[in-house]
């Protein structure tokens, strides 16, 4: 016989005993108490808080389809819908569950209006921490936290086709750009954020390579531009490295940070920074659909948003088009922070950014600043290629390093939000 938990009081207007979902897999049993101006979840036994929601942050109040909930017929289910989540309960009878969802209605309707906007909501917001990022107890997430939470899928979903996999992330990023320009409203964020949370189940493994990189380019900015319209941009290089490597996606049946993604999925084959505490700071995780190849032009690819950057646009990338978006990403670049200048017959000053000295690598087998030049040499303009060919030397086929003074840009860590290069909106696939 099931023992019923303590009936220690609990000062609400309501209390009960429910099942709340902590993953697509794992629901806990806990005390919910409904007070004044949030609804608590407790330990069974204990007063302990383990999860709280405003009553000002609920969006919607319903139940859920058949096709949202666990295949366990003798239980009945509620959803509370906030923008950063749903939140997904199961109650014994259906009497209990309509109880809660009538008197949960009823605060609501005194607690705020019916309409609000997307500025405010995240004004009024005191957590954003709370609110958007997850702590799944289904991965070893140690201090990662998964912001592609807002829904759950209880069923096993049929595998994504490669043409699913790839549509879903184009959309996102399409949904996500869309946000800023034209002043986002509500439908538009939870649209997008639902779009987010499916890439959840993505299958980047039925990728070819090509298609691979498409993707996780498009994936790494959907996951900025998502950090940073709920969370804001860091603004500082220390708030940079918390944040790289805190916030996370669950994606293709794994989880990866920021900085996951970027250093042991995108650049997987690449070098780590050259700066001496980095390669201890970040990450060393191994994913199996990693990139398996190795691409200097996806130094300039990865745009995080930073003010030295030479532009917040950035393409739709797609498989059928990688190589050219990847050459004219790489032109736009170098034409922009790329500066040669002739000071006499044989006195050239070069200035080249930062991440040309950080990821030099990348670019040959040397490192050498010479190895960056013979590769990014092609994209420069014919005026800054001549100034170059005064320090060639033609027997070594390398730059004199000797001839030449190097200077590289300061790198600015305040960032900006992200643009998409032309107008895809009717590229979103209607409902």
């Amino acid at each position: 016989t099931r023992q019923e938990p303590s009936t220690k009081k609990v000062i609400g207007v309501k209390s009960g005993f429910i099942a709340r979902a902590m993953s697509d897999r794992h629901w806990v049993e806990e005390r919910i108490v409904l007070q004044d101006e949030e609804i608590c979840f407790h330990h069974m036994e204990r007063s302990k808080i383990h999860f709280h929601i405003s009553l000002s942050n609920i969006i919607g109040l319903s139940i859920p389809d058949n096709e949202n909930t666990p295949h366990l017929p003798s239980f009945y289910y509620l959803q509370i819908e906030t923008f950063g989540r749903v939140t997904y309960l199961m109650f014994r009878s259906k009497e209990e569950r309509d109880s809660w969802m009538e008197t949960i209605h009823g605060l609501m309707k005194e607690e705020h209006p019916s309409s609000r906007s997307f500025t405010n909501h995240l004004i009024e917001v005191d957590d954003p921490m709370h609110e958007f990022l997850h702590k799944s107890n289904m991965w070893d997430c140690q201090k990662r936290r998964i912001l592609n939470c807002r829904t759950y899928s209880f069923r096993t979903r049929r595998t994504m086709s490669p043409q699913e996999t790839l549509e879903i992330a184009e959309q996102a990023l399409i949904k996500v750009m869309s946000l800023q320009p034209k002043g986002p409203n509500d439908s538009d964020l939870i649209e997008f954020l639902d779009y987010a949370a499916a890439l959840k189940d993505a299958d980047a493994y039925s990728l070819n390579e090509e298609e691979r990189f498409a993707f996780f380019l498009n994936v790494y900015h959907i996951f900025i531009m998502h950090a940073y319209i709920v969370l804001s941009p860091p603004d500082s290089s220390l708030k940079w490295m918390s944040y790289f490597t805190t916030i996370a996606y669950q994606c293709s049946d794994d989880i990866f940070s920021l900085a996951e993604l970027e250093h042991n999925v995108i650049r997987s084959e690449m070098s780590y920074p050259s700066q001496f505490l980095s390669r201890f700071i970040l990450p060393k995780s191994h994913y199996l659909f990693s990139l398996a190849r190795a691409d200097f032009r996806i130094n300039f690819a990865l745009n995080p948003g930073s003010l030295s950057m030479p532009t917040s646009s950035v393409p739709l990338y797609k498989a059928e088009t990688l190589n050219e978006q990847l050459e004219r990403v790489t032109r736009k670049f170098v034409r922009s922070a790329v500066s040669v200048k002739e000071k006499g017959s044989r006195d050239v000053t070069l200035v080249l950014p930062r991440v040309c000295q950080w990821f030099c690598e990348d670019f040959g087998p040397n490192g050498s600043t010479s190895d960056v030049l013979v590769a990014i040499e092609p994209y420069m303009s014919e005026e800054k290629r001549r100034a170059l060919q005064m320090i060639w030397n033609t027997k070594k086929k390398s730059y004199e390093i000797g001839l030449f003074n190097l200077k590289f840009l300061h790198y600015n860590f305040e960032c900006r939000f992200l643009t998409l290069e032309g107008d895809h909106s009717s590229n979103i696939a209607d409902d």
